[in-house]
C-alpha cells in the first residue's frame, strides 16, 4: 500500500481512539500517529520516509545511509551518556540497513522492538504518552499490508509470507477506495473528537 492510505488508517484509529479515551489530541499525538503508519515501510528503498533520507532510490544507497547513521548513533551514545535513546536507535538503523522490503519490520517481532524503541526514547523526552498513536498507526501498517497481495513476514524469522485475501494492489482502485473511505472516517473522527 501507499504511504498515504496508510496515514489514513492510521489518523482514522487514532481518532477513534481519542474519542473512545476523551483524550484531546494535539498536533504531537497525530504526528506519532503518522510516524507509526510510515515507519514500517522504511525498510523499502523508495518507501515516503527513505525518499527524504536517501540519495537515491536503491538498496546499496540504503545499506549505506543506514550503516552510517547507525555508527553515528552509536558514536552519540558514547560521547554523550546523556543521549540514552541513541542505544535503542542504533541497532535499528543496522536492522532497517540490512532488512528487506515487508521483513523484519513488517512482523510481530518488528513491531515490538520499534514501539519498545519508541516508548523508551518517548520517556527520555518526557513523551512517553505518545507511544500508544505511534503503535496504532505501526501495528495497522501491517495488518493493512496483510491484505495486499505481497503479505508480510508476520512472524519474522520465518520466511513464509502472510495474507490475508489479497484484496488490495498498491496503488490499485481497491486502495484508492480504501484511501478515500479512511479519509472521510479520519475528518469525520476529528470533527467528533474536537467539536462534541
Amino acid at each position: 500500500m501507499k504511504g498515504k492510505t496508510h496515514v489514513s488508517i492510521g489518523i482514522a484509529a487514532t481518532f477513534y481512539a481519542a474519542d473512545a479515551l476523551g483524550i484531546m489530541p494535539g498536533a504531537e499525538y497525530i504526528a506519532a500517529a503518522v510516524a507509526g503508519s510510515l515507519l514500517p515501510d522504511i525498510d523499502h528503498p523508495s518507501g515516503k520516509l527513505n525518499k527524504k533520507i536517501l540519495p537515491s532510490s536503491n538498496g546499496i544507497d540504503k545499506v549505506a545511509v543506514y550503516i552510517i547513521l547507525a555508527f553515528l548513533a552509536g558514536y552519540m551514545y558514547v560521547k554523550n551518556s546523556g543521549m540514552a535513546s541513541m542505544l535503542y536507535i542504533a541497532p535499528i538503523f543496522l536492522i532497517v540497513a540490512f532488512s528487506k522490503h515487508r521483513g523484519v519490520t513488517h512482523s510481530i517481532l518488528g513491531g515490538m522492538i520499534f514501539i519498545y524503541a519508541a516508548y523508551k526514547i518517548g520517556a527520555e523526552v518526557g513523551s512517553e504518552s505518545l507511544v500508544f498513536p505511534f503503535a496504532i498507526g505501526y501495528a495497522l501498517h501491517i495488518v493493512a499490508d496483510i491484505f495486499t497481495s505481497g503479505g508480510v513476514q508476520l512472524f519474522y524469522p520465518a520466511g513464509k509470507r502472510i495474507t490475508l485475501l489479497k484484496a488490495f494492489k498498491t496503488g490499485g482502485s481497491s486502495e484508492k477506495t480504501l484511501f478515500l473511505v479512511f479519509s472521510i472516517l479520519a475528518f469525520y473522527m476529528a470533527f467528533k473528537v474536537y467539536f462534541k
